[in-house]
């Protein structure tokens, strides 16, 4: 099970009843940015970057999609949890060259399924630069 940004174990409706069947979890990894009674149950903590300090992007409405941009670097020794997945599924590649995988990928990604769909913007470096001043 994987836990990121919520504590089941302590506000779920039926929290201890969670918090017995997740001991029976083989494998437990809590995202979460603090120390809460549902990841003192896990295995692996691994705590993630603040909404504030990550990228990423959403489709809020069918077809009109949003760039998430960082307002801040991070404060702590926290790495984005969608970077933790990445590497952990041998996704990305990390390396000391690149502060900013996440970003990378998302760019990559809007590069291969948001830019080919859309027709205001001949090359992409335009299309990217307009996305991430404009947000969408």
């Amino acid at each position: 099970i994987i836990v990121m940004n919520a504590n089941p174990a302590y506000d779920a409706p039926m929290a201890k009843d969670f918090a017995g069947a997740l001991a029976k979890v083989k494998n437990k990894v809590s995202f979460n940015g603090t120390v809460d009674e549902t990841t003192e149950l896990c295995d692996i903590i691994a705590p993630g970057h603040h909404f504030l300090e990550s990228w990423g992007d959403v489709e809020a409405k069918e077809g009109m999609f949003s760039l998430i941009q960082p307002t801040m670097a991070p404060l702590f020794d926290t790495r984005q949890a969608e970077l933790s997945l990445l590497i952990w599924a041998e996704s990305a590649n990390v390396d000391k060259i690149n502060p900013q995988p996440y970003y990378e990928y998302v760019k990559n990604n809007w590069k291969n399924t948001v830019f080919p769909v859309q027709n205001k913007v001949s090359s992409f470096t335009g299309f990217w630069d307009s996305c991430v001043h404009d947000g969408v």
